[in-house]
């Protein structure tokens, strides 16, 4: 078995159980499962904001080609 987050071998005495049920080298890679998850959370959120503005305008932009 290896570490999902550093890719070294386990030694399954003393890994690390992180949040979402996978086994770490130790904690500092058990920690980091928290900070990826966040970091995509935020990657998400940034991307569907961007999505829906675009969004906005394309239907403000057809909506006023409509109108003419």
């Amino acid at each position: 078995m290896r570490c999902p987050f550093c890719h070294q071998a386990l030694n399954l005495k003393e890994a690390w159980k992180g949040t979402a049920d996978r086994f770490y080298c130790g904690e500092f890679c058990a920690d980091s499962e928290t900070a990826i998850s966040i970091q995509q959370r935020l990657l998400k959120e940034r991307l569907d904001r961007q999505y829906l503005q675009r969004l906005e305008r394309l239907v403000t932009l057809r909506q006023q080609h409509q109108a003419r």
